[in-house]
């Protein structure tokens, strides 16, 4: 999975996995950081700062199977519906 954050000011910024209480990400921020954090897999994460003057945006980006696996699974759906517009035609 993937964030856009874009962070603001001075101070720490954690990630933290709240199903395993762990701290996945953690950078200390002077000024200004707009980039991507990538997180170990899809779950529930809790945003942390260190201090309020650091201001923090994100958007998630979204996980996307990869490129193989989309083949497969195009190549399986237009399979089955051709196969099941030959059985609709001889019935």
């Amino acid at each position: 999975m993937e964030v856009n954050v874009s962070l603001n000011g001075n101070g720490r910024f954690f990630v933290v996995d709240q199903f395993s209480n762990t701290t996945v990400f953690s950078a200390p921020i002077g000024g200004h950081f707009n980039g991507i954090v990538v997180l170990p897999k899809e779950g529930s994460y809790a945003i942390y700062t260190s201090t309020s003057s650091l201001t923090f945006s994100g958007h998630y980006r979204g996980m996307y199977p990869t490129f193989r696996v989309q083949r497969v699974l195009y190549l399986t759906i237009a399979t089955l519906s051709i196969l099941f517009a030959v059985w609709r035609w001889w019935r």
